[in-house]
């Protein structure tokens, strides 16, 4: 697809396996700060969240403003920056921001919290730490490592 990607107040949105020449722009929307199945995603009995898995970006990735259970960026090829700013999500393990490759910076403000490795149990640790290339600049809440056990501290590592 050469077109962006651009979705202003949605419930969710859930992207896997994709090409997008431009941007990808996700602002504001969900269901709120819980993990109650609301609207469609009552037909699954899945709390609100939204994905981006496994693709291609040509430009930018910027998400800001979501309210809802979880949230992941995944294996995503960036061509730019990716930034995520003012999220807040209910689930203790959201954001996760996971092996993505970017060429720009990763810039992360605000947001309810942001991990770079993902859990590998039923509970929130322990954790596999799954960490993204970045070209350029680390800000914010994407500076350190995420914690893998319980007791660790973030850092040292880069995000």
């Amino acid at each position: 697809m050469r077109e962006p990607i651009g979705a202003n107040r949605p419930l969710g949105d859930i992207v896997h396996n994709f090409t997008v020449g431009g941007d990808v722009v996700q602002t504001g929307g969900g269901g709120g700060v819980n993990c109650k199945p609301q609207g469609v995603f009552q037909f699954f009995q899945s709390p609100v969240y939204s994905t981006y898995e496994v693709g291609t970006v040509g430009g930018d990735v910027r998400i800001s403003g979501y309210l809802a259970c979880w949230m992941g960026v995944v294996e995503v090829h960036v061509g730019n920056t990716m930034a995520f700013r003012g999220n807040r999500l209910a689930d203790p393990d959201a954001i996760e921001i996971l092996s993505n490759n970017i060429a720009g910076s990763l810039i992360c403000r605000g947001n309810s919290r942001v991990w770079d490795n993902g859990d590998i149990g039923p509970h929130l640790f322990p954790r596999q730490p799954e960490p993204n290339t970045v070209g350029r600049n680390r800000i914010g809440q994407c500076v350190l490592s995420s914690p893998n056990t319980k007791t660790d501290k973030p850092g040292p590592g880069p995000f």
